[in-house]
């Protein structure tokens, strides 16, 4: 069922399954976008633990709050 309410909205099954996921754990307020700037200093700090703790984008951004984890990768 997942699978079919995702084609119809043009989403990943998998994007709307963790979509589902953080809407029970955090009710609507997930779906919130929040803008944050991180500091010059702070990016520094977040990409040496993830150098030196070689951990994933994924996992150094859940550690750090960082939604998306995409903002890691392109280094806003």
């Amino acid at each position: 069922m997942k699978k079919t309410i995702a084609k119809s909205q043009g989403v990943a099954s998998s994007v709307f399954t963790n979509g589902v996921k953080s809407y029970e754990s955090h009710d609507e307020t997930t779906f919130v976008k929040r803008y944050t700037s991180y500091s010059p200093p702070y990016k520094l700090d977040v990409s040496h633990y993830m150098n030196e703790h070689e951990t994933s984008i994924k996992e150094t951004a859940a550690l750090f709050n960082i939604p998306p984890y995409e903002t890691l990768r392109n280094g806003n």
